[in-house]
């Protein structure tokens, strides 16, 4: 059933429905936007660039950011650490601007000055030619709970983004389809990082190899296997008393660099 407010086109209707189909397999997401790009130049939309990007639950990385760009298919799959979720490169832009402030859409008229807001990102992308600039929001209506101690006001969901260097921009058609392209790239999104999620989960608890197996769906209750792998105990001298001594966030500092040192020359790829 289509609601007035999703607008229909034999190209917008495919690209749709191929995302749907996207969202119930494990495709990697950087080749999902790439897809998504590549179905969208054949079929004669100007894209320049997109873009996605959102908040993610991981205990090393906090945000996801993928973009492809069109004429040179680049594309760029970065992990921003937790740390870097306070740098004003970061805070300031579209994205977080967006997710702070749950923003559904906004359109950015780079060619003509015609914005609501500006950000440094804006003169990187004139340079390159971009006349006009989208992004959506779309919230994991999450808003109750607070995920992020240090950052309250951000709001979990996906974030996305179209530009082009076509004189005049997109045209209003245009920004319409790809307004609603943006509820069903949301969704894959939303399963890829919640698989991901979910594999982290299991890899650090159960190791990679029974971690996997877990998500694959063969360990049952009550099942045992062999397997070769090696247990190792470590711990760091009067931990304990330290504890004791030092406030929690400089101990547990102290407790995260032990471990970089330690695990990570465990870790280390032996190639």
């Amino acid at each position: 059933m289509v609601t007035p407010d999703q607008p229909t086109s034999p190209l917008f209707d495919g690209i749709s429905q191929w995302l749907m189909e996207q969202a119930l397999s494990e495709l990697d997401m950087g080749e999902l936007i790439r897809g998504m790009g590549q179905h969208l130049v054949a079929g004669g939309i100007p894209i320049h660039r997109i873009a996605i990007g959102g908040m993610i639950l991981h205990p090393v990385f906090g945000a996801l950011d993928i973009t492809w760009e069109a004429q040179s298919d680049v594309l760029r799959n970065e992990r921003f650490p937790r740390s870097g979720l306070h740098l004003p490169e970061f805070q300031d832009a579209p994205f977080f601007f967006a997710t702070t402030n749950n923003i559904p859409f906004e359109r950015y008229h780079l060619e003509n000055g015609e914005q609501s807001r500006s950000f440094p990102i804006f003169e990187r992308l004139r340079s390159q030619g971009v006349t006009d600039y989208l992004v959506a929001f779309h919230s994991y209506q999450l808003d109750g709970k607070i995920l992020w101690a240090d950052l309250p006001s951000v709001i979990r969901g996906v974030c996305c983004s179209f530009s082009t260097r076509r004189i005049g921009g997109f045209s209003d058609r245009e920004i319409e389809y790809l307004r609603a392209l943006t509820r069903p790239l949301a969704l894959c999104v939303k399963a890829g990082t919640t698989h991901e999620l979910a594999q982290t989960v299991l890899n650090t608890y159960l190791g990679s190899y029974s971690g996997n197996q877990v998500l694959d769906g063969l360990v049952e209750r009550g099942d045992g296997r062999l397997i070769d792998c090696v247990l190792w105990y470590s711990d760091l001298r009067s931990s304990t008393a330290l504890a004791d001594k030092m406030p929690l966030d400089e101990f547990l500092g102290m407790v995260n660099d032990y471990f970089e040192c330690a695990a990570g020359a465990v870790l280390v790829d032996p190639t």
